[in-house]
């Protein structure tokens, strides 16, 4: 107990949780609860489905919306299939869309060809922005 006190501080120090988070932390959790989670999934999912009718059937892409996930998450996302044939790469794709103004991160996925895209989060016009890069990218 002794070397946990005045005046060295102890290994509890760093680890004391301040006001100012206790109070972010309760905000936080004021407006999660407070939301429409129901409305907030609707939106998603229009996103979602939106960036799927705009790429799918583009030369080489077939594009569907996996909802849950492909790991079972509640979350609408976008998968889009690239065939090698037209000279469509999952590399090519996340690395143009990064390198843009603005940068536009999607992932990969395990299956090979595959660019997974999630908008759940943006807002209706950060989605058409990622809808029109993704057709640039893919023409």
């Amino acid at each position: 107990a002794r070397a946990q006190s005045a005046p060295s501080g102890g290994i509890g120090r760093p680890l004391k949780v301040s006001k100012e988070e206790i109070i972010g932390l309760l905000t936080a959790l004021e407006v999660w609860a407070s939301r429409d989670h129901e409305a907030d999934l609707r939106d998603a999912i229009r996103r979602t489905d939106h960036v799927v009718n705009e790429v799918d059937g583009l030369p080489g892409v077939r594009a569907e919306r996996w909802f849950p996930d492909h790991l079972g998450r509640p979350y609408p996302t976008a998968f889009i299939h690239l065939d090698p044939a037209h000279g469509k790469n999952p590399k090519h794709v996340i690395e143009s869309l990064l390198e843009g103004e603005p940068a536009i991160a999607v992932m990969g996925h395990t299956e090979p060809n595959v660019v997974r895209v999630d908008v759940r989060i943006l807002t209706d016009d950060q989605s058409e922005q990622v809808v029109c890069r993704l057709r640039t990218v893919l023409a």
